[in-house]
């Protein structure tokens, strides 16, 4: 894993995007609420865990939803510290290679998550 995110940051380097450690975490926090989401689709959570619910106070609402993603933020921060990605290094070939299968695997997980949320496989469980 520490792998695909060392790619991922050093394919910001080399586009010299800005804060490519940033947006490295990102990404992947990306990635990991997309799973989430999909665990969500196919298994009920009960009402006290779901992080998703909605209460009738918005502010409650940000609040959960800043506490949620920011937990998420932190714990990739880490796990994948700076100075242990930048040990990597990859050639231009192989970086040239890499983004468009997580631009796959990205539109494959939000396919499937379009899949999941019409099939309503939750109701099935009760």
């Amino acid at each position: 894993m520490k792998e695909i995110v060392a790619k991922t940051y050093s394919y910001f380097l080399l586009k010299k995007l800005p804060t490519p450690y940033f947006r490295t975490i990102m990404v992947f926090c990306g990635f990991a609420i997309l799973h989430l989401f999909v665990f969500y689709g196919i298994f009920p959570l009960p009402e006290s865990l779901n992080p998703f619910s909605m209460s009738k106070i918005p502010i409650r609402n940000y609040f959960t939803g800043a506490i949620f993603l920011g937990a998420i933020y932190f714990i990739f921060c880490l796990v994948f510290k700076e100075k242990d990605i930048k040990k990597y290094s990859f050639t231009e070939k192989q970086l040239k290679y890499f983004m468009p299968k997580m631009l796959l695997y990205f539109v494959f997980l939000f396919i499937t998550l379009i899949i999941l949320s019409t099939m309503h496989l939750r109701d099935k469980w009760y």
